[in-house]
């Protein structure tokens, strides 16, 4: 598999950097295949991203990713997931097995 795939831990942590930099307290995972270790040529890296910073309006939240997606310059495989902490607790469930960028 593509070496993207082998070090997304490395641009996870890169992503909680950037991400706490520009909305204060964050907390960073990773879900879905990658985490799982069941990814095919399809597959994409997902990545939760969890302030009381983040903001409800779509035009904002649109302009948060593609910052981060600028500034790190992030391979096309990651999609990156902006959550409030108040939502991340009622939807934590849906996203199965979570792990935590520190």
């Amino acid at each position: 598999m593509n070496e993207v795939f082998k070090n997304w831990e490395t641009y996870a942590k890169e992503i909680k950097k950037l991400s706490t930099k520009i909305l204060g307290d964050t907390h960073v995972y990773g879900f879905g295949s990658v985490i799982k270790k069941k990814y095919s040529a399809c597959s994409d890296i997902d990545i939760l991203i969890c302030s009381s910073s983040i903001p409800e309006k779509g035009l904002r939240r649109a302009e948060i990713i593609a910052e981060i997606r600028k500034e790190l310059k992030l391979p096309y495989e990651f999609e990156l997931h902006l959550l409030s902490l108040k939502k991340f607790k009622v939807y934590k469930k849906m996203f199965g097995k979570l792990k935590e960028i520190k």
